[in-house]
């Protein structure tokens, strides 16, 4: 229910949605058609007594009942795992086979009308929040990483459906992200990281790494709470001095960004009005002319500043023209034979060569020998959505399959040295990982945040969107504690609970 509120998003996303499609989904119309087809063999009226008609509509609605009853009466009384604990506002998929496509949509409808209700918390609530977040503080000692690029630039990119499994990998011999990995020799890479991006995807990992807040479980945040209050990364830099911009060439309603990134700390949103728009692949400008265009953009900019910048060409379904596809790949379609796989790799191949050009240019304009560049990726893109047969069976041939909701993030500088971080995490662990590399004391954001600094941690563990726990060992209470983090973060988004805590520009009210 809750994704037929952004009907805002389709003016581009078409290709997209037709790409996902795939013969069996017929079915689903096979009783429309039907009935259309009934309707025009018997065109005659039906006259039926009215004793008749409630008698039979009472048998078919008794019967359907009957139907749609057994399932979760089944389980109920036959599963081990009571109702309660199936956790179908977790997963969609759980609660439609618990329940049947018919007692799917009724449960749907219900936690529709009830997320549309004022949420209020109780004392009881607010006391609960607070402790939760006071007791995501690890107080320990600071580390070499504690203000190590204080006062430089950062540069946050968040790349298009990039996963982890290209990151250091060649096909054909040639390396997919040269120029990420270029930036690895003199960066600190996470290997480890994973989406936590749910109905909202692209626009939930900007909540995620910009808040430390997972995205809600229903619907899209940025539609649904577009002004709630975060200590975000964008207010604690503001509070250092820092001018803050978002870039990214789409209409300033998809996903609302421009609304919840303007409310979430940034001064200045930069949407594809401000783009001569010259050379459109997929779903908008090409990210060779996005970045070419916001160079300059970015040296004008008061320093010190934090540059947002939200790519786009590497989206599903990956049309990218053959001008742009230097992988070579289609030549040899009988090896790879699958569209989306040759596709996605010569498109995540493309951005990369586009972000070396445009750190390069930064470079000649003085601006890299101050400033820092922090690049992950959104969602997973090939693996999440276009995973058939023959699919699976090249990622299996690469040891590519298991990547298991893994995203990069590569945090860069001029003249580090390399190193490589194993610990566990998520995408809300970027603002304080972030925040404290750019010298913002802990103290400003710990108790407003549920992610975790991971350069200064004991805890190895993520937690996706799905609520599963990822940790070298998992009990029943890491799985508790995976669902009420989760369920911690929908209540202080849905009743603003920070709204009486920080002012409007985010620091704490006295």
């Amino acid at each position: 229910m809750h994704v037929l509120g952004q009907t805002s998003n389709l003016h581009n996303l078409w290709e997209c949605i037709f790409s996902m499609t795939q013969w069996v989904d017929a079915f689903f119309l096979i009783d429309i058609i039907a009935l259309v087809v009934f309707a025009i063999v018997r065109r005659k009226t039906l006259y039926c007594s009215m004793e008749r008609s409630i008698l039979g509509f009472a048998a078919i609605f008794a019967v359907s009942l009957l139907i749609v009853s057994y399932i979760p009466v089944s389980i109920k009384f036959l599963d081990k795992h009571p109702l309660s604990s199936r956790n179908w506002q977790y997963n969609s998929i759980l609660a439609s086979h618990d329940l049947s496509p018919v007692g799917y949509h009724i449960y749907n409808i219900y936690t529709f009308w009830k997320d549309s209700q004022k949420v209020v918390l109780t004392p009881e609530e607010k006391e609960d929040v607070k402790k939760w977040l006071e007791d995501k503080k690890e107080n320990l000692p600071d580390n070499k990483y504690k203000g190590m690029y204080k006062g430089k630039n950062l540069i946050l990119i968040q790349f298009e459906s990039l996963e982890n499994f290209v990151i250091n990998q060649k096909i054909e011999d040639q390396e997919i992200t040269p120029n990420l990995n270029k930036l690895l020799k003199s960066g600190i890479y996470f290997p480890n990281m994973h989406e936590q991006a749910r109905e909202g995807t692209s626009s939930d990992a900007e909540l995620a790494a910009n808040t430390s807040m997972y995205p809600l479980l229903r619907g899209s945040t940025f539609f649904r709470y577009p002004h709630t209050t975060y200590r975000s990364l964008p207010k604690v830099l503001k509070e250092q001095g820092y001018s803050t911009v978002a870039y990214h060439a789409d209409v300033a309603s998809f996903w609302n960004w421009v609304e919840a990134l303007t409310n979430i700390g940034y001064d200045t949103c930069v949407d594809s009005t401000k783009f001569k728009m010259d050379d459109e692949v997929g779903m908008g400008l090409s990210d060779g002319s996005f970045l070419r265009q916001i160079e300059p953009m970015i040296v004008r900019q008061k320093q010190p500043f934090l540059s947002f910048i939200i790519t786009l060409t590497s989206h599903g379904p990956y049309e990218l023209p053959g001008k742009y596809r230097e992988l070579g790949l289609d030549k040899k379609y009988e090896t790879y034979n699958n569209y989306f796989f040759r596709s996605y790799l010569e498109s995540i191949h493309y951005v990369d060569k586009q972000l070396g050009k445009f750190l390069e240019e930064l470079d000649k304009d003085g601006i890299m020998d101050n400033t820092v560049v922090a690049i992950y990726g959104d969602h997973e893109g090939l693996t999440r959505y276009y995973q058939d047969g023959k699919v699976k069976d090249l990622m299996e041939k690469y040891g590519w399959n298991n990547n298991n909701k893994r995203i990069p993030l590569i945090i860069y500088s001029k003249g580090m040295q390399p190193e490589v971080i194993e610990t566990r995490g998520g995408q809300i662990d970027i603002m304080p990982t972030l925040s404290y590399l750019m010298g913002v004391d802990e103290k400003q954001y710990g108790g407003y945040i549920l992610g975790r600094n991971l350069l200064n941690t004991k805890k190895d563990f993520a937690v996706l969107s799905n609520y599963k726990y990822l940790a070298d060992t998992v009990t029943d209470e890491n799985l508790k504690y995976a669902a009420k983090d989760m369920r911690i973060s929908d209540l202080i988004i849905r009743s603003n609970y920070f709204k009486d805590i920080l002012k409007d520009n985010g620091t704490p009210k006295k």
